[in-house]
């Protein structure tokens, strides 16, 4: 395999005129437009996490030795590694910093704090975030509990600065001057029921803004120069204009630094492999369009064009069944090309942390000890991009790229046709008789149902009704079902709004563990009084029918396992329709993508190519303007199996330059990364 590798993605030069339509890249080496963000190449570190039994900075850091493990940091370090983002996801719902200071001996478990933390970053090279818990105290003490953690960050060790004169006292005098901050992790979700002194809870939007702005006064009362970022809700990009979104666009974006973007995307397991992977490879464009709107109406509602964090990015699948597609080579391939867009700076994206680096459920690679035990398929491509791209960003044009087609998937619009923004109504959906046990409802005048949430203890999602796909819904396209209600929740308890959280859903009639097709608005137990609530779902195109569901869930914790609290109250849902709508539809994606720098001593090209077909080696003549190159070298990612959850190394390849005043021409493998150095 490995020779016959090597000759597709070997140079190849011809006498002959190439066509008018050749596909072309075309790299502008005397047009910089701007510096190689080395905080693009960021990743996740979690304080405890449990995984595997690796207990402390998952593998990085060594407790007996108190140091990081040095096999494992030079690993991360040839990932070209910029930042570092701690102490994790959800584990920062119930992290209290001051547990994680202070003599070792008393700290128990918590033995990879914060003085460890930036230790290891130092080693990396890399620069430090820290996320500021936001339910691990009532919400009167966060802001208070949040800058005394600045303070001891930051802060000189005089008297005033107490905190910081405990930092002096266990062995570092210095001030750290972190600037990155987040205000809270993914907090739309609540805290999943951590065990930290309270029981379930989960902010308004009103509620996350209220503590963003105050915490944010507190922190900077201690250090004005650092940069803070308010969090959206996390998920696919496609959920910009949400609720929780656009309060905190109005009210939280005056007093943020950046915008805090979580990516997920898109759904990896709703087609067979090649429909996985073409759906995976035409998320970039979409991706692109949505971000842009994080920052229109941060603009237009809160008056500042923010900038995007992109603090979390991964595939969106997260079981192990049929097969664990985080793992993948298309996932891999998938983050690479997100990189690729991260980078442009028209995007405006400050920082990016893949989920994540080492061990635990998401880590590209697992270590025991000192040493790495495995490694996996997005690994390679990580190590193209930290090894062979620095310096100047260079001006890049691909013309005449082949398009490709993919189907629709979660959160991806079918990618073949022109964009339609606004889906158009086909026509209301007759619903049949509502279906649902007694138990739970009761059903009112036809246009009020009522559900009695009675001390409900687990998860439950019973169906209301169902229906089948309607004629005038084409068999095999996607089509979309808009779903509008109103709703409220009455209760006499009253904390019972953040004990539950309360929803409808409309799934795939087939069900959705078995075709993980379907949408759902929550929420609605935070309804006092009648409030609307709409939802789309963009059927597969197959898609027999759909069913309603009401969504009962609680916390799901995974540190403390799930953990539930029987909340008691009445739903009530009116007006509940279901329109059949058109599907949205977009243009059929670019095949082949690039990017390039400049060295900083202005010797080395680096050129770096997606080929996004999934069976169609691309030929693409390379044109150099302002370069003069004496060799090229290339190295290659590619495997036959893009469902492969294994690491191959990238295949080196020297590049075979034409004689001058020829034209060079370069054929990349099918679903391939590759990255060429042009050296003078």
């Amino acid at each position: 395999m490995k020779g016959t590798l090597l000759l597709v993605a070997a140079a190849i030069w011809t006498w002959n005129i190439l066509a008018a339509e050749r596909t072309t890249i075309v790299v502008d080496a005397s047009s910089s437009i701007g510096p190689v963000n080395r905080n693009l190449f960021g990743h996740n570190i979690e304080a405890a996490g449990r995984i595997n039994n690796i207990k402390y900075g998952q593998g990085l850091w060594n407790a007996e030795t108190r140091r990081s493990n040095p096999a494992i940091v030079d690993a991360v370090k040839k990932l070209g590694i910029g930042m570092m983002r701690y102490p994790g996801g959800c584990y920062v719902h119930s992290f209290d910093w001051r547990q994680f200071t202070g003599p070792l001996a008393q700290r128990g478990d918590r033995q990879f704090g914060i003085d460890e933390f930036i230790t290891l970053c130092h080693d990396l090279g890399a620069e430090p975030m820290i996320t500021i818990s936001d339910y691990v105290l009532p919400a009167d003490e966060m802001p208070g509990h949040a800058a005394a953690l600045v303070e001891y960050l930051n802060s000189p060790a005089t008297p005033e600065h107490p905190w910081a004169m405990k930092r002096k006292e266990w062995g570092h005098p210095e001030p750290y001057g972190v600037k990155w901050f987040e205000l809270g992790n993914e907090s739309d979700h609540g805290n999943h029921g951590a065990k930290c002194g309270f029981a379930e809870r989960r902010y308004t939007p009103e509620e996350y803004v209220d503590y963003a702005v105050k915490t944010a006064k507190a922190m900077r009362q201690v250090d004005p120069s650092i940069k803070l970022g308010v969090v959206t809700r996390p998920g696919a990009g496609n959920d910009y204009d949400c609720k929780w979104n656009m309060v905190v666009y109005r009210d939280a974006v005056p007093i943020a630094d950046y915008l805090v973007v979580h990516i997920y995307g898109p759904g990896i397991d709703g087609n067979d492999s090649s429909g996985n992977f073409k759906s995976c490879m035409a998320y970039g464009e979409q991706l692109t369009e949505r971000l842009t709107k994080y920052r229109e109406l941060s603009r237009q509602l809160g008056g500042k064009d923010l900038p995007l964090t992109i603090t979390e990015y991964n595939v969106d699948h997260n079981t192990d069944k049929p097969l664990p597609y985080r793992f993948t080579y298309t996932a891999g391939l998938l983050c690479a090309d997100l990189m690729r867009i991260f980078h442009d700076p028209s995007m405006q994206i400050a920082n990016a942390e893949y989920w994540h680096v080492a061990n635990g459920w998401w880590g590209m690679f697992d270590t025991r000890g000192d040493a790495i035990v495995k490694r996996r398929a997005a690994l390679p491509f990580f190590q193209l991009w930290g090894e062979h791209f620095d310096g100047s960003l260079l001006k890049v044009e691909v013309q005449n790229a082949i398009r490709c087609e993919a189907p629709s998937t979660r959160s991806l619009i079918q990618s073949q046709g022109k964009i339609k923004i606004m889906p158009e109504k086909i026509a209301d959906i007759t619903l049949p008789s509502f279906s649902l046990n007694a138990t739970y409802a009761t059903k009112l005048p036809s246009e009020l149902i009522s559900f009695k949430i009675d001390g409900i203890n687990k998860e439950s999602y019973p169906a209301i009704t169902s229906f089948t796909r309607p004629e005038s819904a084409v068999n095999g396209i996607a089509w979309c079902y808009r779903l509008n209600f109103e709703a409220r929740f009455l209760t006499d308890d009253s904390s019972a709004r953040n004990k539950v959280s309360l929803g409808v859903g409309i799934n795939d009639l087939r069900g959705y563990d078995k075709t993980k097709s379907g949408a759902g608005i929550m929420g609605v137990e935070k309804a006092c009084d009648w409030q609307p609530f709409s939802c789309l779902f963009q059927t597969s195109a197959d898609c027999p029918g759909a069913v309603l569901l009401l969504k009962i869930e609680d916390g799901n914790n995974p540190y403390t396992g799930k953990i539930y609290h029987p909340a008691t109250g009445t739903l009530e849902v009116r007006n509940l329709k279901v329109e059949l709508v058109s599907p949205p539809s977009y243009p059929a994606y670019q095949g082949l993508t690039s990017t390039a720098s400049l060295s900083q001593d202005g010797k080395t090209l680096h050129l770096i190519v997606f080929n996004k077909s999934y069976d169609q080696t691309i030929e693409s003549a390379i044109e150099l303007k302002s370069f003069a190159a004496s060799k090229a070298e290339s190295w290659t990612v590619w495997q036959k199996d893009v469902n492969s959850l294994d690491y191959a190394a990238p295949v080196q390849a020297m590049v075979k330059l034409p004689p001058q005043g020829e034209t060079l021409t370069i054929k990349f493998p099918p679903h391939s990364m590759t990255a060429i150095d042009f050296k003078e």
